[in-house]
């Protein structure tokens, strides 16, 4: 009896310990993973490419969107890389994705344009959408915003982020001709991280194969890249 009741008081002298420390015991700190530690984990890179990367050099180059994105394309008079004489137009591409490559699981998933303005006074509320044509209207969006943060000056009036009405941004006629501006946008490359979870259900749960890109419209697009990390 008396070594249960040495071993009885053991256990409740260790419990109390317990709970003190638990109540003095400073919080956890969760330190962020470095870079490396992360690199490592992922050291696969694949990158897509769409177009030529030739700083709007001479000549257009073709586009090839999903039979989805060509449709939605159709009703805005669309363009294709490196056409340096349009404005107000639509533009829009996919990448053919490989479900190989997706549903093994990727680290992250980074997209690249690379374009400028075509000179139009309504650029400032163009928008990208990324994801499945026709995006919020029967189709999935992983990625849709501004191409410029900053948006347009106070009195233009912003565009509401959704599948966009071209005719809401004609605010002033285009010169006749783009090509013969002397003072030319600066080039700007818009990095967009799409979200890994939403691309992954993209490919292997709606069994999709293409990602669409579609920017709305006053916008000289060079060249884009999907860059893919993976374990």
């Amino acid at each position: 009896m008396k070594s249960q009741f040495v071993t009885l008081s053991l256990c409740i002298a260790l419990i109390a310990s317990n709970m003190i420390a638990q109540t003095t015991a400073p919080p956890r700190v969760i330190k962020p993973v470095p870079i490396e530690i992360v690199e490592r984990r992922c050291p696969t890179v694949i990158v897509y490419e769409r177009g030529v990367a030739d700083a709007f050099a001479p000549g257009i180059d073709p586009v090839y969107p999903s039979l989805a994105l060509d449709a939605l394309l159709q009703t805005g008079r669309p363009v294709a890389y490196d056409d340096l004489s349009q404005c107000d137009h639509w533009f829009g591409d996919s990448f053919k994705l490989d479900a190989c490559v997706f549903c093994c699981g990727i680290c992250s998933a980074t997209l690249e344009i690379t374009m400028r303005a075509c000179g139009s006074a309504a650029d400032c509320n163009d928008v990208i959408t990324v994801g499945q044509a026709p995006f919020n209207v029967g189709g999935y969006v992983i990625w849709q915003g501004w191409v410029d943060p900053n948006g347009c000056p106070p009195g233009t009036g912003p565009l509401p982020v959704d599948v966009p009405d071209p005719a809401l941004d004609r605010v002033a006629p285009p010169p006749a001709d783009r090509s013969r501006i002397v003072t030319l946008p600066p080039t700007i490359v818009k990095t967009i991280h799409l979200d890994p979870r939403k691309l992954s259900e993209l490919i292997c749960k709606r069994k999709i194969d293409t990602l669409d890109v579609f920017i709305q419209d006053d916008r000289i697009v060079d060249s884009m890249r999907l860059i893919i990390t993976k374990p």
